[in-house]
């Protein structure tokens, strides 16, 4: 681990139509894995970055240079597989086509595509795929096989959400295991959970043909090699110290660019509100009186003390309350200035009123917002003394 920290990433420049640009994070990603895959000819590379990094504008920049600086074999689509071929969960398939068309790229849905995992066995494919029966550890086993030369294969596989091939028993594992056959063909693995076992790697590991002793890992030696990761431990169990291990055995195959500073600005500071909305100021006048005369309803009583108390967070839920419009105007200002606000709260009311008033806003529905997409106008909203 200690080693990995201290590796550096070089950066790459991809020109983008529309005055599109990639983050640093991403160019340094796309670096990495061009220098793994095709300048140190390794056979494949695990981008294990978190949800929101852009992983799929990755696999594309990564595609978009490979058709610039090599036409003949990733832009020539032969009728059968593309050279390059992307494959995650059938929900992103059509935004992830639309962001390689956004991005520049030539043939989408012919030299470069995107497939669901199922779209692989699917009725169409099938008659490109053969069963075999093989020995493996000694029992007679079925196998799926390519059933074409490997010129109709892909160069270039890339398995986006790649745990979706972390069980070795499942049909869409069993299929794309065909492709290992031939060591020619390049993977990339995207996922922020690839693994939570040694034994979920196995597909991963045998398609980076990762050297155990000296020859690369098979289906007959992984067993062996899971059991020195997890020094003698069931391989099948979560393990993250193992998982620590296997990901040091990658080496810079493990492409992980630290991630991009980003702008933060602290609205809560001093200052001084001058509260003009009349409702406000009712609001914040008759708040201790409103309380007062609910406890009288009541028949409760309080002691002097908890009476200091409640009228102090009585009030102070009031006045944070009444500041609600300034905290808005503050963030979006700050947000149009390429910050990510931070406001710090006390009390869920106000949490409530700041989320509405912000999706209620001119600037919000400008950008085509709602409060589920809140995220997207990358807030820092904290609850103080909550835990949140």
């Amino acid at each position: 681990a200690a080693l990995r920290e201290k590796r550096t990433y070089s950066t790459i420049d991809i020109k983008l139509p529309n005055g599109l640009d990639f983050k640093p994070q991403q160019k340094k990603a796309i670096a990495a894995l061009l220098d793994v895959l095709y300048k140190d000819n390794l056979n494949g590379a695990l981008v294990p970055l978190g949800t929101g990094k852009g992983k799929s504008w990755i696999a594309a920049g990564l595609a978009l240079w490979l058709q610039k600086h090599d036409p003949q074999k990733f832009c020539n689509f032969l009728g059968l597989f593309p050279p390059i071929l992307i494959i995650t969960k059938k929900s992103v398939v059509l935004d992830f086509r639309d962001t390689l068309k956004k991005l520049g790229l030539e043939s989408v849905g012919l030299a470069v595509d995107v497939w669901s995992y199922n779209e692989v066995f699917s009725t169409k494919n099938k008659n490109f795929f053969k069963t075999e029966t093989v020995e493996i550890f000694g029992q007679a086993t079925n196998v799926i096989r390519f059933n074409l030369p490997e010129q109709a294969a892909p160069k270039l596989i890339i398995l986006d959400e790649c745990q979706e091939i972390k069980k070795e028993k499942s049909k869409r594992t069993k299929y794309l295991e065909a492709f290992l056959q031939f060591p020619s063909i390049k993977w990339v693995f995207t996922s922020a959970t690839p693994a939570v076992t040694v034994w979920d790697t196995m597909f991963m590991t045998l398609a980076m043909r990762l050297p155990y002793g000296a020859r690369p890992l098979t289906r007959e030696t992984f067993p062996e090699f899971a059991r020195t990761l997890t020094l003698g431990a069931d391989p099948r169990s979560a393990n993250a110290a193992a998982l620590e291990r296997w990901a040091g055995a990658l080496g810079d195959r493990l492409v992980k660019p630290p991630g991009d500073p980003q702008k933060v600005k602290a609205l809560n500071k001093v200052k001084l509100f001058e509260i003009t909305d009349p409702a406000n100021q009712n609001m914040l006048k008759n708040a201790m009186k409103n309380y007062l005369e609910a406890i009288e309803r009541t028949g409760r009583s309080i002691d002097p003390q908890g009476q200091v108390m409640v009228a102090f967070m009585v009030m102070a839920r009031a006045a944070e309350l009444a500041t609600v419009d300034t905290w808005v105007a503050d963030a979006i200002a700050a947000h149009q200035q390429g910050y990510a606000p931070v406001i710090a709260i006390r009390f869920t009311e106000t949490l409530k009123e700041l989320v509405m008033k912000l999706c209620d806003s001119e600037y919000f529905r400008s950008k085509n917002l709602n409060k589920d997409k809140i995220c997207g106008f990358t807030p820092v909203i904290c609850l103080l003394g909550r835990g949140t």
